[in-house]
């Protein structure tokens, strides 16, 4: 039996999708994003126990989310993108709206996991990920968007934060990642690990290969400057983490 903190927790999760992402809630709580994140991340406090909601913190989600008092508390079936219930309704729905016929068979589940890539500066990382949801696409839609020589399993959903890839990527959109690509074998948008001042960030940035060697680090937003490294300055600082392939707000990356 799950217990409340895990069941505000997995609520919680789902408030933050539907009210768009993170920084959105952010917004509407009234703090910082970090502290959205740790609530997500169950990050340990000095005393080593794991992030909780409490029962004020709960009721002030409710009260943005115009949720009723005691909603975060409950198990919510219907409400989790992840219950057997909801994925039927889900499917329901997108049979009765999708150009070709939608069925188990031919529908995708891909992660949505919760990492935030920065568009940016001095966007923290957290070591932990964990899958927040699962958000399923047609195969048909997927081999025509990204390509059929994709391996599926190595795609995960990200969210962006920040305003350095703007207009092509915005805070708040959803990146579609290829995991398994690890090194730049092709100039384009890839989601690198970086170490910064206090720890290490995530970015996403656009990656282009120099003719002489090394690489440049550039944003889409001219009031970023570009950053350019040498092939070892690159190999010592930087892993490459994924290949940004699509970007959830109709604007194809390659």
């Amino acid at each position: 039996m799950e217990t409340v903190d895990q069941i505000r927790l997995k609520n919680l999760r789902r408030l933050v999708e539907e009210m768009g992402g993170v920084p959105k809630v952010a917004n509407a709580y009234g703090c910082g994003e970090s502290y959205i994140r740790q609530l997500l991340l169950q990050t340990k406090t000095h005393n080593e126990k794991p992030k909780s909601i409490g029962g004020a913190t709960a009721r002030k989600f409710e009260n943005i989310a115009h949720k009723p008092v005691g909603w975060l508390d409950q198990p919510n079936e219907h409400d989790d993108p992840t219950s057997k219930t909801a994925k039927l309704s889900n499917l329901r729905v997108a049979q009765e709206s999708a150009p070709y016929p939608v069925t188990t068979e031919n529908v995708v589940p891909i992660n949505r996991v919760a990492v935030s890539a920065r568009c940016g500066r001095n966007g923290l990382a957290s070591p932990d990920e964990y899958v927040m949801e699962h958000i399923q696409v047609h195969r048909d839609w997927l081999v025509r968007t990204v390509g059929s020589a994709l391996n599926v399993g190595r795609l995960n959903f990200i969210e962006a934060y920040g305003d350095s890839m703007r207009p092509n990527i915005c805070s708040g959109d959803l990146l579609l990642v290829d995991t398994g690509r690890k090194s730049v074998d092709r100039d384009g948008v890839f989601i690198l690990l970086r170490t910064a001042e206090f720890g290490e960030e995530i970015m996403v940035k656009r990656v282009t290969r120099k003719i002489a060697g090394g690489y440049v680090i550039s944003s889409d937003n001219q009031n970023y400057p570009p950053e350019e490294l040498s092939s070892l300055e690159f190999e010592e600082n930087v892993s490459v983490r994924g290949l940004v392939v699509f970007v959830w707000n109709g604007r194809k990356m390659f």
